[in-house]
Formats: C-alpha cells, structure tokens, sequence
C-alpha cells in the first residue's frame, strides 16, 4: 500500500473520529442544557404552577374607580386560625382608608369562611397573584410579621398619605422586629422568646411596633343562616352538649402533630364525662381522615366549614389542642379548654379560655426543624401531651360546666328590654343637621328617630343606680350610618358600632362607607365589623347595648347582647315582639 493511500485512510479515520467527538460534545451540552431546565424547574416550581394556573383564572382588571381608592392585595399564610388573626390587620385597612381588597387564599374554603362576607373584599386563588400583582397599589404577606412584596408609594401617598406613612414605617420596622434568620422555624423561636419578653402575642405582634392599632383579640366571623337546616337535621338545636377536636394542620405529612393530645386520653376523658354529665352529648368535630373518640355520641367530621361554625356556637365548651377551631371557637364566644404542648402558650393563649400546660415539659417550638411532628427529647410519647392526664382535664371541665348550668338558668333576669318610638319633633331633627354638617354621610331613619332620648333616660338611671363615675360604654348593632352614634359621642359616651357593612351598596368604587368609618373613627368613635349573632368584642364591656332592628332574631340576638352586657346593663331595641 503507497504512502498516499495510507494518508487518505487516516485522514478519513480523523475525520470519522471528529465527527464523532462533535457529536459527543453535542450530546453532552444537550445533557447540560436539559440538567439545567430541570434545576430550574425544580427549585421554581411554584413559580411555574402559578404562571399556568393564572392563566386559566380570570385577571384582575383595574376599574376607572381605582384611581381614587388604594387596591390592596392581601395574603395570608399559616392555616385557618392565621386566616382569623389576619382578618383582624385587613379590617384595619379597610375600615380606615378608602380601599379595595383582594385577599389570595392557598386554602379558598378558609379564605372565603374568614373574608368572603366583608364589603369591598374578593377572596381569590392564591395562584392568580402572581399574574396579577402589579395591578395593585401595594402587595402585602401576612405571617408572624407583615411583608410588603410591592407598593406604589405616590399613588398611595395621594389618596391616603397617613396610610402611606404606615406602609414606609412597616418597612423601617421589619428591620427590628423580624430576625435576620434565614431558617423559618428558628427565626420564629427567637421572635416567640422576643414576644415573651415584650408581652406580645400572635394578634398583637401584627402591630410592628405602633404601626398598626390590633387593639384586642376579636375579629368578625360571619355566620351564615343557610346552614341552620343541617344543625336541625343533628338533632342538637335543643340540647346541651360539648365539642371535643383530636387532630391539626397535616402540614402535607400523613402523621399527626406532636402537640395533639393522645387518643387514648380523649377516650378516658369521655369515660369521665358520661359519669359526671350524663345529660350532655359529646360531639366530635374535626377533618376527614381523623381517628374517631370511642364514646362520643356523634362524630360530624366530614361538615361543611360554614355548619361546624355553628356547631361551635351552640356548644357549651370545647376541648381542643392549639388550633384552627379553638380560633374559630373563641371568636363565638365558646369558652375552650385548650391543651398546650410544643406551641408556646404566651403568644398563642386566648386569656378567657382555659389554657392548660404541662409542669414537666413545654414550649419547644421552633427549636429545630421538625419540631411539629417530632419530640426535641427525643421522646415517643411526647411528656408535653402525655404528662396532660384525663383527671387533669376532667378538674377544669367539671369547675366550669358546673358554673355555666347555674348561669343559663339565670341569664335572661339582668336583660331589660325598652320599646323606642319614633320622634317628630323639633330637636331631633335639628341634632341631625347638627351632626349631618360634621359628617355628610350620616342619615336618619324615622322609625329610630327618637331613641336618643331613650337612651339618654337609661343613661341617667344607670347612673343613679349604680352610682357610676366614668364614660358609660355603648354597643350599637345594626346602626348602618345613623347619626345617633356621632351624637352619643359628643355627649361624652363611649360609643362602639357594630354592623356587617355599613351600607356597602356593592357597587366597585363604592368608597362611601370606607369614608364614612373612617370619619367616624377619627371623631372618637369605635368601628368594627359584625353583626347581632356574632359581636367581636369582650363579655361585660358595655353599660348599654342597642340593636337597630325592627324583629331581631331573638333567641340569637340576646345571647350576644347579654354576653356583651355588663351585669346590670340595659339592651335596647325597636320591635314588636318584646315579651
């Protein structure tokens, strides 16, 4: 073989074995390449979920109306009892400034069983933020600490200036409020020990320092009459029974949580209570997929949201661990009997329940990072539940059941229910220009057009009976934008109002009641969201509680007004049943 067809074989060998290395190269980028789509795609996988998702919902569109209002979206984080607490900031915004709200909800049941009923408030899929988050004026995240995701600040800084003062303080304040911790569990069990510290508890921490108000533990949670065929369909309409839960927030995980009570206990403790109230009925409330408590007269697990608020509201106490239905519970007025375990109880501790903790062992939330579904000790049997004995429970339950049956049988003797009557003459309808110049947007109905002076007569007879000093406190339910409110507090009262929209008339843009809430809260007076069934204030805090409606819902309006009452307060109303 001549020299040159050897050169012309190995030349083509070389070229074959380029070919190949350019094709190994090739493959090998492809392989980088589809590596690197998959890292993304896995560390950004909810960004991905939220792109798709959105674009099959609806986007939100700004209206010609916004231009005068600030649009807020809201989320919040955590489970159904963060979902009550948050309600709490987000009524704040909304009664305050002129505002309309989106609230994004991971959990859209919970979202819309929490904010679904407030004026100007849409609940949405928490999916469609990411489409639509530059719609709004400001973007708020509402956990343990409140985190502005967006804002624009001149928009806002014109149509609310002291609100825009409060969204440039909140931001200064995440600077020494929130830890610089990348761990979520750890930087919360600093801040828990802060709390400690500083006397703050999960309502009161929503303040950032003195950004926001949180004045109290109470938020509206709307009750929905639909769902009272369901209750008379249990049969429990007209007995007495208790509520116990045995389960929480799976957290994605198929066990349960370390802080809630054994089975066992729960069974023993129902042992206890058939033998000492044999009368009541014990009635397991709960999810899906929780273990039934042998002996309970009824498990209704699998009950629609809206029914078990009911449920709730008619039991005589309820047993539970730290948890989304002891929020729920005590925001109706059900006493609660709850069993701490890793949760610490000074942020979490509602100070009118019954909150109990073990000697032996307690609080170690956040302490390492899977502090929810595992002891820090290491333990089996977590002491922090265990050591909590059925004996121990039974000891508080027998004190307070003992107590609350003596005082349903006496409660309707301290009511004093007064008729008003119109007034046509001169003075009252001077007073209403008189407080119609201050305020524009106050009205005047007829039918209640003289219970002022109604008021004024108990006021003065209060006094004389009980010889009382101080402001006497007012609750009005269902005043909507009438001006004895303003009045009363010009007479030196102090007035509380009470109602679920303030004549929100549902059109978008409305911004008549936001205003007038508002005014009226800069005048002195105290305005918040709720109803005649559900009053989010604390028991025993008013002289005086009137009720503007014609037939109230009776049986469910005194217990409310009576609860809020002190006990020897006056309640008010216009109707023709007062007998």
């Amino acid at each position: 073989m001549n020299k040159r067809r050897i050169k012309s074989i190995l030349n083509k060998q070389q070229k074959a074995g380029g070919r190949q290395m350019d094709r190994l190269k090739y493959i090998m980028h492809k392989v980088i390449d589809r590596t690197k789509d998959s890292y993304f795609n896995f560390t950004h996988a909810h960004l991905i979920r939220n792109m798709v998702t959105a674009a099959e919902l609806d986007l939100v569109k700004r209206e010609s109306c916004d231009k005068d209002l600030v649009l807020i979206a809201f989320y919040p984080t955590g489970g159904f009892g963060d979902y009550i607490i948050s309600s709490k900031l987000l009524d704040e915004m909304l009664l305050h400034i002129p505002c309309r709200i989106d609230v994004y909800c991971e959990n859209i049941v919970f979202g819309r069983a929490v904010y679904a009923a407030r004026p100007a408030v849409r609940v949405l899929a928490y999916e469609s933020l990411y489409a639509n988050r530059s719609m709004y004026d400001v973007v708020f995240c509402v956990e343990h600490f409140i985190h502005i995701k967006s804002w624009n600040a001149h928009h806002v800084a014109k149509i609310a200036p002291e609100f825009a003062d409060k969204v440039s303080a909140l931001g200064k304040s995440m600077q020494t409020v929130c830890p610089e911790i990348e761990q979520q569990w750890f930087r919360e069990a600093l801040h828990f020990q802060r709390s400690r510290l500083l006397g703050i508890n999960r309502w009161t921490e929503l303040r950032h320092g003195s950004v926001f108000a949180i004045p109290d533990q109470y938020t509206y949670v709307p009750l929905h009459r639909s769902c009272l065929e369901r209750i008379w369909e249990t049969g429990l309409q007209n007995c007495h029974y208790l509520t116990i839960n045995r389960g929480a927030d799976s957290m994605g995980r198929s066990l349960m949580q370390t802080k809630v009570w054994p089975l066992r206990h729960y069974e023993a403790l129902v042992v206890l209570l058939k033998e000492r109230f044999p009368d009541i009925k014990i009635i397991q409330l709960g999810s899906r997929g929780n273990k039934l408590v042998a002996g309970a007269d009824m498990h209704l697990l699998e009950e629609d949201l809206e029914v078990t608020k009911w449920l709730l509201r008619g039991s005589l106490l309820h047993i539970d661990c730290e948890g989304g239905l002891v929020h729920l519970a005590t925001q109706l007025a059900v006493k609660c009997i709850v069993l701490f375990g890793p949760t610490p109880l000074h942020t979490y501790a509602y100070p009118q329940n019954i909150n109990l903790k073990s000697d032996k062992c307690y609080g170690c939330m956040g302490l390492h990072s899977d502090w929810a579904f595992s002891c820090y000790r290491g333990m089996k049997r977590p002491e922090c539940m265990y050591s909590l004995t059925p004996e121990i429970v039974m000891t508080s339950v027998q004190v307070y059941l003992d107590h609350k049956l003596v005082q349903e049988k006496t409660r309707l003797k301290r009511l004093v229910r007064i008729p008003a009557v119109p007034n046509k003459d001169k003075d009252c309808r001077q007073i209403y220009q008189t407080c119609k110049k201050k305020q524009p947007l106050l009205t005047m109905c007829q039918a209640y057009a003289g219970l002022y002076t109604v008021i004024l007569e108990q006021a003065e007879k209060l006094k004389k009976c009980s010889h009382r000093q101080e402001k006497l406190n007012i609750a009005l339910i269902y005043a909507k934008r009438d001006y004895i409110g303003w009045y009363l507090q010009d007479q030196g009262f102090a007035v509380t109002v009470f109602d679920p929209d303030y004549g929100y008339s549902g059109r978008i843009g409305d911004t008549e009641f936001n205003r007038l809430t508002a005014a009226c809260a800069a005048h002195g007076m105290d305005m918040r969201l709720g109803d005649g069934l559900q009053i989010p204030y604390a028991s025993n805090s008013f002289d005086i509680t009137v009720i503007f409606c014609r037939k109230p819902d009776k049986k469910g309006y005194i217990r409310e007004a009576e609860r809020i009452l002190k006990p020897d307060g006056c309640l008010i109303w216009i109707g023709e049943d007062q007998k």
